[in-house]
């Protein structure tokens, strides 16, 4: 009957991971129901405890590094999203005083390093406010 206490603890666990960021709580879980294999062969207790750890160990040494390594599926959106983006200079860009740029059928203020002159092609490196920094691109 223990079995079902390790298994049921490392189900709920698992399905808190998913309000949850790091995966964490998934890799208790995943050890937990491991750990209740030898409980369904009732072995000792120590036995179980002693797979709890090594699978704990296994999983934070090997298995967590390689999911926290994957790329993020989040996207980025609004004004966000046009960082990297090419665009068309729409009104001479002064390092001091700024200009206009039009990316993805939208213009806006934009600011550079350098002089760039209209029509000239720019790439957006980064976004502050709702004025974008562009360089030649």
């Amino acid at each position: 009957m223990h079995w079902l206490i390790w298994l049921s603890v490392g189900i709920v666990l698992g399905i808190l991971e998913l309000f949850t960021p790091g995966f964490f709580l998934v890799g208790v879980g995943v050890s937990m129901a491991i750990a209740a294999i030898p409980a369904a062969l009732s072995m000792a207790l120590w036995v179980q405890l002693l797979v709890l750890i090594i699978s704990l160990v296994l999983f934070f040494l090997l298995i967590r590094p390689l999911v926290m390594k994957l790329p993020s599926s989040v996207k980025k959106s609004g004004a966000d999203a046009l960082e990297g983006e090419k665009g068309v200079v729409t009104e001479d860009i002064d390092p001091v005083e700024g200009g206009r740029v039009k990316v993805r059928g939208e213009c806006w203020k934009a600011s550079s390093d350098e002089k760039i002159c209209k029509g000239e092609e720019v790439k957006v490196i980064d976004i502050e406010g709702v004025t974008l920094k562009v360089r030649r691109g």
